[in-house]
């Protein structure tokens, strides 16, 4: 994995271009497969990936466990959706390996899950600044964003 301490923050124009740096955030992307096993808490609320279990960041109560995403990238800024997909980042991509090209979108409060058919294979999932949902997308199956990934197959894609 990746060392570094902070992520970026960017600003997506309509056409998935990438338009400014708008901050620097304290969030690796790597931590979300250490040992911590957490998503970073938002609107009170903390999901523990390890677990599939949604914790209130304040007094570390269990609020709710979901089945899937089996595999959570991110949560909203309000802490109610759950991102991510049900690729396991540890399976060997090949012709018979399960990869998907699907993003899972799942509220904790209502319940209600969302398979939405994606462009490529979802990586990373999350809510963007502006309330839509983004997946860090590979054309090919990948395994982990940290193996050697040819660069021009990775693309930002709206899900939402």
């Amino acid at each position: 994995m990746y060392p570094e301490p902070t992520s970026h923050l960017y600003a997506i124009s309509d056409n998935g271009s990438i338009q400014e740096t708008a901050e620097q955030i304290n969030y690796s992307y790597a931590s979300a497969y250490s040992d911590t096993k957490t998503i970073p808490p938002q609107g009170n609320v903390m999901v523990n990936i390890s677990k599939n279990a949604v914790y209130s960041s304040d007094h570390f109560e269990v609020f709710a466990t979901f089945g899937e995403p089996v595999f959570p990238t991110g949560l909203s800024r309000n802490g109610k959706v759950i991102c991510g997909s049900n690729n396991n980042p540890e399976w060997f991509p090949n012709k018979e390996s399960a990869h998907e090209k699907v993003a899972k979108i799942y509220n904790w409060q209502t319940k209600t899950l969302s398979s939405i058919s994606t462009q490529g294979y979802p990586m990373l999932i999350f809510e963007s600044n502006r309330k839509g949902i983004i997946s860090l997308s590979a054309g090919m199956k990948l395994d982990k964003l940290s193996t050697g990934v040819p660069k021009p197959d990775l693309f930002f894609e709206r899900i939402k």
